[in-house]
């Protein structure tokens, strides 16, 4: 009996073998069905079976054993998850009786929270999969799926982008609305206390259209056209910001909004685990919340909370333009318009990407050894990042085997992801990671 603990949340997970090695029985949890793989006697081809109703799926192995691929359209593209060092590399295709008929071509977004993972389609559909305890997958049942699923419940609903948080999600509808559900426990739908799996809009930001969304570990932020920026949930760690009486917002189901110098015009925000910021046009960064770690770009020596959105700034920051944010649990990772990569923060898993001889740094510094970045997206404490040739490149907090590099080892520096073809997406969850990759 092997057990396999997925996440400091997870329930564990046991697989146990025949003696023979015929038969691979995994069992998630108590409720959860059996399912069954059985490979060949030439040990290249797995079948795999979730439940009585379901079609057989084949799955054949690969030398490398590091990582997941899925075949999801009959135009030979892939997707390739890394779950984690006891998993093997296996093209996977989709049972034709899914409900979607979403290809990897359709794919726009893809990335997780706790536990659960979504697909975002040019369409703007949304499938899920995962953890459902809280309703945080949009499905019609609560039961935890192994499968991504459409989620019917959104079907009014076209949708440009989504965000995932610990146990909930907001999406974002080519209208400017804002919908959310799942987890409501610290006011994170922005709506009265009460979770739901049914998604609803905002109705306290429904009077403007907004432009981007973020979802942290458990408070929001999202931007308006007219550049306004919103937070509310959890804010204890100052991530919320200041209220009209200048007092510490701890808690708030109410969008509130934020208070930044005039002049800076938002163009995109992003949310961690107690932190929050946003890039604006004229290229600067702004942060507050918590600084325990330094992800405010402020000494903790100093402050070791940021309430009011402070502007990073040093020399090497005025010398650059920052065009995108994403930011970690406590590790904050910037592109600049040249395709560079910049980070700061909680550094001792390597999550900075970069040499820190200390749990972390609070001044910014170059990434090396990459080359120019398309786009780049941080897990709870690892990152993932395209470049623009199609390389894919991981690092940071490997538990799990999230950095794809077939081991559980601390990712220090950027590692260039085994894919002989070309990525064209990432994605990440809080303990687990997406790759998008063209098969030539």
């Amino acid at each position: 009996m092997v057990p396999v603990k997925t996440s400091p949340r997870d329930e564990m997970v046991q697989v146990k073998t025949s003696p023979r090695d015929e038969m691979v029985q995994v069992k998630t949890s108590p409720r959860d069905e059996m399912v069954q793989v059985k490979t060949s006697p030439r040990d290249e081809m797995v079948q795999m079976k979730t439940s009585p109703g379901d079609e057989m799926v084949q799955v054949k192995t690969s030398p490398r054993d590091e990582v997941v691929q899925v075949k999801t359209s009959p135009r030979d593209e892939m997707v390739q998850v890394k779950t984690s060092p006891r998993d093997e590399m296996v093209p996977v295709k989709t049972s034709p009786s899914d409900s979607s008929s979403a290809t990897a071509a359709d794919i726009t977004g893809l990335g997780g929270g706790g536990a659960f993972s979504y697909l975002l389609t040019a369409s703007g559909d949304l499938l899920t999969c995962g953890n459902n305890a809280q309703g945080q997958t949009a499905q019609a049942s609560r039961t935890r799926s192994c499968v991504f699923s459409l989620s019917s419940q959104l079907s009014n609903f076209r949708l440009v982008k989504v965000s995932a948080g610990w146990d909930y999600m907001l999406a974002l509808t080519d209208q400017g609305l804002i919908l959310s559900w799942g987890s409501n426990t610290f006011g994170q739908l922005g709506r009265p206390a009460g979770g739901s799996d049914m998604p609803e809009k905002i109705q306290d930001l429904a009077d403007e259209r907004h432009v981007d969304i973020a979802a942290g570990l458990r408070h929001a932020l999202s931007l308006t056209d007219t550049g306004h920026v919103y937070t509310w949930g959890h804010g204890r760690r100052g991530q919320l910001g200041l209220g009209l009486d200048n007092k510490l917002i701890l808690s708030s189901h109410k969008p509130i909004a934020v208070k930044f110098p005039q002049g800076q015009i938002p163009t995109h925000v992003s949310a961690g685990q107690y932190c929050s910021g946003f890039c604006t046009g004229t290229g600067q960064v702004y942060m507050w919340g918590c600084n325990k770690f330094g992800q405010c770009h402020v000494s903790p020596a100093e402050q070791t909370l940021v309430a009011m959105a402070t502007r990073v700034s040093c020399t090497l920051a005025e010398q650059k333009r920052f065009v995108d944010i994403s930011c970690g649990w406590s590790h904050i990772v910037v592109k600049t318009d040249e395709g560079d990569l910049y980070s700061w923060g909680r550094g001792d898993l390597g999550q900075l990407g970069r040499a820190c001889d200390q749990m972390y740094e609070h001044i910014l510094a170059k990434i090396d050894g990459i080359p120019s970045i398309r786009f780049h997206t941080c897990g709870s404490e690892h990152t993932l990042a395209v470049a623009a040739n199609g390389a894919a490149y991981s690092w940071g907090w490997n538990e799990h085997g999230i950095c794809g590099t077939g081991n559980e080892h601390n990712v220090f520096y950027p590692y260039k992801l085994p894919f002989s073809n070309k990525v064209t997406q990432v994605g990440c969850g809080a303990g687990h990671s997406f790759c998008l990759v063209m098969e030539s």
